[in-house]
């Protein structure tokens, strides 16, 4: 059933907005469901987890909402709809997490989840029988096969692809298949994947290697009038990206203001 209305939702939504783009997101939807990375860094967390039910073009929902009807009514049948649901959930805001936390944007679609699913069934298909006969040798060398894939198409700026998405949806499927199934090595695994769960969290309030989080601070401190504070970020800035105009030309005009005080 879980699968069946995430389904549903996501098709609702590439019904309604599927003639935009990432580029030209209405308004009605980027207050909900996609909200952009400033939005999001000052409280719109859960638009990590709605941004996956968003997709603006027809291979992307074909192709994701093809593996979460294989995938995930298949993984919901063996858990049971509640702790689907919580997978879900989780999955999608952990890969969106690290999406934003190291692209600067959460991205869309259900990719990530999708990863989630394969990393789960991959780690625990020989403790439920259901996952074998979804998950042959034919499905495993092709997932992995798009997993890299993906990272030439997107770095030969074919096609935009969240890449970062995939690989910790699968790094968290993978976790949660190795701690619910697998007891070797727990005292190992337990902590790692707990970090790695920190981790999606952390760098929502903290991540100055990026140039639109580092640029949000300087502005924010800049307006509040905590000057010192906002020249570390300017600077920091600069000295990441020496030609960046309006770090410089704000560092100036913040540098004559401190004077003036």
């Amino acid at each position: 059933m879980v699968a069946i209305l995430a389904i549903v939702t996501c098709v609702s939504f590439f019904w309604a907005f599927g003639q935009n783009d990432s580029t030209t997101i209405p308004n009605e939807l980027e207050k909900v469901w996609f909200q952009n990375p400033r939005d999001i860094w000052k409280g719109g967390y859960w638009s990590l987890v709605t941004s996956a039910f968003v997709h603006f073009k027809f291979f992307h929902i074909l192709f994701n909402m093809y593996w979460l009807w294989i995938f995930g009514a298949t993984i919901e049948k063996a858990i049971g709809s509640a702790k689907f649901f919580v997978f879900v959930i989780l999955s999608a805001f952990v890969s969106s997490s690290y999406q934003l936390a190291l692209s600067g944007n959460a991205g869309v679609g259900f990719s990530g989840v999708n990863y989630a699913f394969f990393g789960f069934m991959w780690i625990s298909r020989f403790y439920f029988a259901s996952f074998r006969g979804v998950l042959n040798d034919g499905v495993i060398r092709l997932m992995f096969a798009w997993l890299f894939l993906c990272i030439a198409l997107d770095r030969m700026n074919i096609m935009p692809i969240a890449n970062v998405a995939h690989f910790t949806g699968f790094i968290f499927g993978c976790g949660v298949g190795a701690i619910v199934v697998l007891f070797y090595k727990r005292e190992i695994v337990v902590p790692a994947f707990g970090l790695f769960l920190v981790g999606s969290v952390v760098t929502l309030f903290w991540a100055p290697w990026l140039l639109n989080w580092s640029a949000m601070k300087a502005y924010d401190a800049h307006e509040a009038g905590k000057f010192e504070e906002a020249l570390g970020h300017y600077d920091r800035i600069i000295r990441w990206h020496p030609k960046n105009g309006w770090a410089i030309s704000n560092r100036e005009i913040l540098l004559d203001e401190m004077e003036d005080r």
